[in-house]
């Protein structure tokens, strides 16, 4: 299988009541971790990164359930039936998805306007340096953060982890003694987003499936 993105765009916004009746049919652990958010962005995304894992999952050859869902000690997702590793993000319109044989993580986020400064502990001098000197520091910016926050949730323990991220290469991090490969995705106007898996890879951008979310309320 090797590695598999699925690019949600939500195209079509659902006010609470509506997704409750979606809901209706799962447990109550699953339903409040969606309804316990409170901006209407947040529980869009939150409910469409779990059609999209069932729509995915479906898409190869796996057929599951929102109820085998569950969380690690750091909250992150994973099905224990199943010897797929996955890894969701969202951000502004968008959620994003990779799914992997083996450990895995992506990240996206929309680019705004940000005061770079304060993360200059996350950064090495280099990293930190090619994003001021950039003709598009907020872009830079988010291309590194992304790689970088890719990294961490492929890791598993998440930002305790962050400022041990050293970017080696183009393809290549290290976090502490432990070797990753990373991609940046480019070809999103106005968001990076970056994947990181254990093993060496190269993602065609033409393999990635997008859908919006209209269309994935009819398939799910």
């Amino acid at each position: 299988m090797g590695l598999k993105v699925y690019l949600l765009h939500i195209n079509q916004w659902l006010e609470r009541t509506d997704i409750e009746k979606y809901l209706s049919q799962w447990s109550d652990f699953q339903s409040s971790k969606i309804l316990e958010l409170v901006q209407k962005k947040d529980f869009n995304a939150s409910f469409f990164g779990r059609m999209l894992l069932l729509y995915a999952f479906k898409d190869i050859g796996f057929k599951v359930s929102v109820e085998n869902l569950l969380y690690t000690e750091k909250g992150k997702p994973y099905f224990s039936d199943f010897p797929i590793d996955f890894n969701i993000s969202h951000s502004g319109e968008y959620v994003a998805l990779l799914i992997a044989e083996e450990e895995c993580g992506i990240d996206i986020e929309q680019h705004r306007e940000i005061n770079i400064s304060i993360f200059k502990r996350q950064f090495t001098d280099t990293e930190f340096d090619t994003i001021n000197n950039s003709s598009n520091s907020v872009k830079e910016f988010f291309k590194f953060w992304t790689i970088k926050e890719a990294a961490i949730k492929a890791d598993g323990r998440g930002m305790a982890v962050l400022s041990n991220v050293q970017i080696l290469s183009s393809s290549e991090l290290m976090i502490e003694n432990n070797l990753w490969y990373y991609q940046p995705i480019e070809d999103l106007d106005l968001y990076s987003f970056s994947i990181c898996g254990k093993s060496s890879f190269h993602l065609d951008t033409r393999d990635i499936q997008s859908i919006n979310s209209s269309m994935l309320l009819k398939l799910v």
